[in-house]
């Protein structure tokens, strides 16, 4: 039995996405890890899956009253600015917990206890930099370290929590920096888990090779043409419309292919071999199409040039930062 006990936040608000039975399949097999769910759909609890319902306007009024009434979130995506300062604003939720975190609900998981074990969780204050999963220890000064303060172009809460577009504060334009300034104990392996690349159509692991995912038993891998399999701790379809077949709650296995997920494989709908170039290529440029109109309709073009310059600002200025804590 594990040590640390571990509690999974997520904000949810809105229609679920089309893989969430998927998602809750492969969250109920990791049973020794709490996940609790705020939303206004119409689910309920299940085993170690607590779903508290409230509406978005509930939720942005409690982060309000419990860490600034200036803030702005406009809409439930703005949320993921705000999911380091889960540690205060769920205070008395999580107090029984060692570690608290957050996820997205465009993954799947494997067998979290397998890769991110007590061993690590103890050497660690953090476990990974991601958006999409990661894990803070439980006191007070993980609790808080999102109020730490940094100068330009790292991004403070004062800022990150008043303006309506999306910082990425939770990530490395935040919170990764801050990390860095002070010593925290940081645990982040990619090889641990799969970000598949939302501008290409087909799914290919960290080698470049196509390969579609199984899930079985609790167990989360890849499978290429050769055979060959790696399994994972998670894998993330960023930005992907997922097809669903209904899940089978009498099976525990199932396959994605890109864009799908069904109960079992069909060889005859996805195949392993070829390169698949001219679909790759036509999925690519609807993407980047999609990807630049929502931008213009977001941030305006002077609006894009700064969140630009400002990025490469942030990766300059954390170079600087690795070269002088590195040397303390």
């Amino acid at each position: 039995m594990s040590r640390n006990k571990i509690a999974v936040i997520i904000p949810y608000f809105g229609k679920l996405p089309d893989n969430y039975d998927y998602w809750e399949k492969t969250a109920l097999k990791n049973d020794s890890v709490d996940f609790i769910l705020f939303t206004d759909n119409a689910r309920d609890s299940k085993k170690n899956i607590r779903i508290i319902k409230m509406s978005f306007r509930q939720y942005t009024d409690a982060l309000r009253e419990k860490i600034s009434d200036k803030i702005v979130c406009p809409k439930p995506y703005k949320l993921c600015d705000f999911k380091p300062a889960i540690g205060v604003l769920w205070k008395e939720l999580l107090v029984d917990y060692d570690f608290w975190g957050f996820c997205d609900l465009d993954l799947l998981f494997g067998n979290i206890r397998k890769f991110i074990t007590d061993d690590i969780l103890d050497k660690n204050d953090k476990i990974f930099i991601t958006g999409h999963f990661s894990l803070y220890r439980n006191t007070k000064q993980m609790n808080e370290l999102f109020m730490d303060k940094g100068e330009y172009p790292e991004y403070n809460y004062e800022e990150a929590f008043t303006v309506k577009e999306a910082c990425y504060f939770d990530e490395f334009r935040g919170m990764n920096l801050k990390c860095i300034r002070n010593g925290i104990n940081v645990y982040h392996n990619k090889q641990l888990f799969l970000d598949i690349n939302p501008s290409k159509f087909e799914f290919v692991n960290r080698k470049g090779t196509k390969v579609f995912c199984v899930w079985k038993d609790g167990k989360l891998s890849t499978i290429d043409a050769n055979g060959d399999e790696e399994e994972w701790l998670y894998i993330h379809f960023q930005k992907r419309n997922i097809c669903c077949g209904s899940i089978d709650e009498n099976k525990n296995s199932f396959i994605m292919i890109p864009n799908f997920i069904r109960p079992e494989l069909q060889n005859e709908c996805y195949s392993l071999a070829g390169s698949g170039r001219i679909k790759n290529y036509i999925y690519s440029i609807k993407f980047y199409s999609n990807r630049v109109i929502k931008n213009l309709k977001d941030y305006s073009i002077i609006g894009m040039i700064k969140r630009r310059k400002r990025q490469k600002d942030v990766e300059i200025y954390k170079k600087k930062l690795c070269a002088i804590y590195s040397k303390s």
